[in-house]
């Protein structure tokens, strides 16, 4: 029976993302992506310039997922306290469960100093993240759980206490339990919040 073709778009980041968590970038070639999806390896020009496009490709998809799920995490009118904790969470979880797209966000990170087009990307990504973990900090001043006054610093640094745990998630050996390292970290942000009055 011969295998079903599959090359739309969707179908050939789908692949790809596969085929570079399992080979890597370097490793992955068109060939090998047209294979996987059953379409000849000109089929993808019609979708992706070169192999970088279809890298920006998947990471824009593994963005798109990582925030339905952590926005489906996150409720919006939670208190800002709550939020920031399950952002953490929802963080650490999805990279933890979802390695094939995580890895597009960890070759982003890679490949960002060498590709101009890359790098505007990964700049955007960071300062959503940024900004939405920004958003947070306001909300919880406005509820009076902390007074901060650098509401921007402190995203920042937020934001690179979970990129390290993040990578941590992704390539420690031992077995920490997802929950046990956001509490852990949880604590820590809340006691910079806390602290920052």
């Amino acid at each position: 029976m011969a295998e079903k073709k599959i090359g739309t778009k969707t179908d050939i980041i789908k692949q790809a993302s596969k085929l570079f968590a399992s080979k890597g970038f370097e490793s992955t070639t068109f060939a090998d992506v047209a294979k996987k999806c059953g379409i000849s390896q000109p089929a993808i020009y019609n979708h992706f310039n070169n192999k970088m496009d279809l890298l920006k490709g998947c990471v824009l998809e593994a963005w798109r997922v990582s925030g339905e799920y952590i926005d489906g995490k996150v409720e919006v009118d939670l208190p800002a306290d709550e939020k920031l904790r399950l952002n953490i969470l929802a963080n650490l979880e999805w990279f933890h469960t979802d390695r094939f797209h995580a890895n597009s966000d960890v070759a982003l990170y890679y490949f960002a100093n060498s590709d101009k087009e890359l790098r505007r990307l990964y700049d955007d990504i960071v300062a959503k993240a940024i900004a939405r973990i920004r958003s947070i900090i306001i909300q919880g001043e406005r509820e009076t759980f902390w007074k901060v006054q650098d509401a921007d610093y402190l995203a920042r640094i937020i934001h690179s206490l979970l990129v390290g745990e993040i990578y941590k998630v992704l390539y420690s050996k031992a077995e920490e339990n997802v929950e046990v390292t956001a509490e852990r970290l949880w604590l820590v942000v809340k006691g910079l919040l806390v602290g920052a009055k």
